[in-house]
């Protein structure tokens, strides 16, 4: 089965310009969120293109310790490859070029309220035409176990301040770099983050796909904050 395929519930041609971000500015970490936690990098599968160049998968371990812009494309195996930047501003030009979100680096999604942080007073969050457009993660590989889903322009900032659901649905270990498989069924994409509050390694998945193994991207049990646009 290939690894990047469609999940198609958000009629992308019909709300490209219903699906709005939240108004407000972007929320920075708070106080006391963790700094300078290590940043280690799983070698892929797929083929490495970093900063343009086609590398051997393990290369990306000589970045160990720095923070990669990834982004996954179709094409180059059955299961996509992967595209990697070492400059933010350099990814983000990427992304946007694609149909993603501009600045998804420097403005990241707002955060949901398990967070700790408040709603946008102003704006509203999306349109009526994108309320069921969402980014998911799931517990293991092909889409099974527990499940977590944000809408467009939210994001879970700290996934270990979320539980996830066990045995007849009781709450057990958090979410923290526990994901196995993302979809993006959205607009714009969904992104990933190494770290909880936008840190760390970054992983754009653009819209509508679903990544049913994250191992083969070098993002299996990674992912401590991620987002919807």
């Amino acid at each position: 089965m290939r690894t990047l395929i469609l999940r198609a519930s958000c009629l992308v041609t019909a709300v490209i310009a219903a699906c709005v971000m939240p108004t407000g500015p972007a929320s920075a970490a708070p106080p006391g969120a963790p700094a300078n936690q290590p940043i280690v990098h799983q070698v892929p599968t797929v083929p490495l293109f970093i900063d343009g160049v086609q590398v051997a998968p393990n290369t990306i371990t000589q970045y160990n310790g720095r923070p990669l812009y990834m982004a996954v494309q179709p094409g180059g195996s059955p299961d996509g490859h992967l595209v990697v930047f070492t400059r933010g501003a350099e990814f983000e030009r990427f992304v946007a070029e694609r149909g993603g979100p501009p600045n998804v680096l420097t403005r990241p999604p707002q955060p949901m309220p398990e967070t700790g942080e408040s709603r946008p007073q102003a704006g509203g969050t999306q349109s009526v035409a994108c309320i069921y457009c969402k980014a998911y993660i799931d517990e293991h590989v092909f889409m099974r176990g527990d499940f977590l889903g944000v809408s467009v322009g939210w994001g879970y900032a700290d996934l270990t301040r979320r539980r996830m659901a066990c045995f007849l649905g009781i709450p057990c270990n958090n979410w923290n770099d526990e994901a196995s498989s993302a979809t993006a069924d959205t607009v714009r994409g969904e992104m990933l983050w190494e770290h909880i509050w936008w840190g760390g390694s970054a992983l754009w998945i653009p819209a509508p796909y679903a990544l049913v193994d994250l191992r083969i991207f070098g993002w299996n049990d990674r992912t401590s904050s991620f987002g919807a646009y």
